[in-house]
């Protein structure tokens, strides 16, 4: 599937906002923008509380945290996660991500999108403003 460097860095971004990065508590403490769970990668992991608590990974460095947060939107957008599909909205995707539909309606709002916009419309809309077209179309 193809996508653009700058639609993967934007829902990224959009992504570091929904989950309060910037601002202090785990994204910040364990250079993690995406407050992403993935286990154990040598510098430990912090437990949240809450109803959508988890064990979220610390990275080493901040860089680490965006590299990790990217390849996982990267996947997604591709078609290639073993648990995001193109075909999911925005708000099936934050119900995954976190069960918390707020976290859809942050996503969309910093996207400009609805959170029923599909993974899939947003390649499609980031491809005709860079007046691409889809193979064998």
């Amino acid at each position: 599937m193809i996508v653009s460097p700058a639609l993967i860095t934007k829902v990224a971004e959009a992504i570091a906002v929904a989950e309060g990065y910037g601002k202090p508590g785990p994204t910040q403490a364990c250079n993690n923008p995406g407050n992403l769970a993935r286990g154990d990668v040598g510098c430990g992991c912090i437990q949240t509380g809450g109803p959508h608590g988890a064990s979220i990974t610390k990275y080493a460095t901040v860089a680490d945290g965006w590299a990790a947060l990217t390849k996982q939107v990267s996947l997604m957008l591709r078609g290639a996660s073993n648990v995001y599909t193109v075909n999911m909205s925005i708000a099936e995707v934050a119900q995954k991500w976190c069960g918390d539909a707020n976290w859809g309606f942050n996503v969309a709002n910093c996207l400009q999108v609805t959170p029923s916009t599909t993974l899939l419309q947003l390649i499609e809309k980031d491809l005709r403003t860079q007046d691409l077209q889809w193979p064998n179309a």
